[in-house]
């Protein structure tokens, strides 16, 4: 996943919290700082099934050139181009403007090729992914 996810994690808990009061503040300090140390944990492990992948001008780029040609946010795109980028199968996700489009196919890149997009909020979607982790 890209660094990008932890900065977007961190602002929907803060959203949470401040702006839709789902949230108290202290579970979001608690939420907050167990996200820092997960992340903490998985970047220093590596035979962690979780790759956080740096921002480099190709990835933006490519996001970039991606979210025009396909109508989507800057940060849809970085997401997808960078789960495309590294070669992933799956990009799993609860946004339901990317979950429409199942799967996604990404045209314009030196080949064509398609990303399943799985539901986190749909207990098949899991089923099915964690069925098919043996096979990846």
């Amino acid at each position: 996943m890209s660094v990008w996810t932890i900065n977007e994690t961190i602002s929907a808990i803060d959203k949470k919290a401040y702006q839709r009061h789902d949230i108290s503040e202290k579970e979001a300090h608690f939420l907050i700082a167990k996200v820092i140390q997960k992340t903490n944990e998985y970047s220093k492990n590596e035979s962690s099934n979780i790759l956080f992948v740096s921002l480099d001008n190709d990835i933006v780029k490519g996001s970039s050139t991606f979210a025009y040609t396909s109508h989507r946010s800057a940060d849809d795109a970085l997401h997808v181009f960078t789960a495309y980028d590294q070669g992933c199968q799956y990009l799993i996700t609860s946004d339901g403007r990317i979950r429409k489009q199942l799967p996604i196919t990404i045209h314009g890149f030196l080949e064509k090729i398609k990303m399943y997009v799985l539901d986190i909020t749909k207990e098949d979607d899991i089923d099915d992914f964690i069925n098919n982790l043996d096979s990846m």
